[in-house]
């Protein structure tokens, strides 16, 4: 009962105050339009249309969230980590993003991601499942640290293969709970975690479970200190 009072305080936040401080980061556009596409696309070339979607960017570091730090951050504040993988091809995907001379035109701002972590299992373990994030930096660039933001696509996979020697990362969860997890583990190491923040889009089936379409937002300073 009380996540569910604090998810609900948090969205009348948003709708109150929300609009505001979100396009000063450059998030929200002033006329209310989202300066990113919600789904990751499977190559560049898919941010001008409506196909070629993978993930959904459900957790977004915002207020001194730049990329690196919350990479950082993410080490060593959770239980997803850095980890090699000799052998395995790492499947990038991209974030589609706008600009404000160019609002709804998300071919401007196009970036892959530039890392990735795993934990709880891994890429090779006996388990063949993982919790995994790839983390992409905010499609454009900001001068105040305060603005500064980075996204990740939380989700949990079982490791398959989808041929004989090559292998593939299958969804096996739904979205929301490592949507929830790696937030609520952001939380308990000092992080400010607000469980779907945003309201994004509808509910929606992808890759066979569950996304609601909201985004839950993790603050960049740790216990209040850069």
């Amino acid at each position: 009962m009380g996540r569910v009072l604090l998810v609900a305080l948090a969205i009348a936040v948003v709708a109150a105050f929300g609009a505001a401080p979100a396009a000063q980061a450059h998030i929200i556009h002033s006329n209310g339009t989202w300066s990113y596409k919600y789904m990751t696309r499977g190559s560049s070339s898919d941010c001008g249309g409506s196909g070629g979607k993978e993930d959904p960017l459900n957790v977004l570091f915002w207020q001194y969230g730049e990329g690196n730090r919350m990479n950082s951050h993410m080490e060593a504040d959770t239980d997803l980590g850095f980890y090699s993988a000799p052998g395995v091809v790492r499947k990038d995907q991209w974030i589609c993003g706008d600009s404000d001379s160019a609002v709804g035109n998300y071919t401007v701002n196009v970036r892959d991601n530039f890392d990735d972590q795993q934990g709880h299992g891994g890429i090779y373990c006996t388990c063949r499942v993982r919790a995994h994030a790839r983390i992409f930096y905010a499609p454009h660039s900001h001068t105040g640290t305060t603005d500064k933001w980075s996204i990740i696509d939380a989700h949990h996979a079982e490791t398959v293969f989808c041929s004989s020697t090559a292998l593939c990362h299958k969804i096996d969860e739904d979205w929301e709970t490592w949507e929830i997890h790696i937030g609520a583990e952001f939380g308990s190491s000092g992080h400010n975690f607000y469980y779907d923040y945003w309201a994004r889009q509808g509910n929606q089936m992808i890759k066979g479970f569950f996304d609601d379409g909201f985004i839950t937002r993790v603050g960049g300073l740790h216990n209040g200190v850069y």
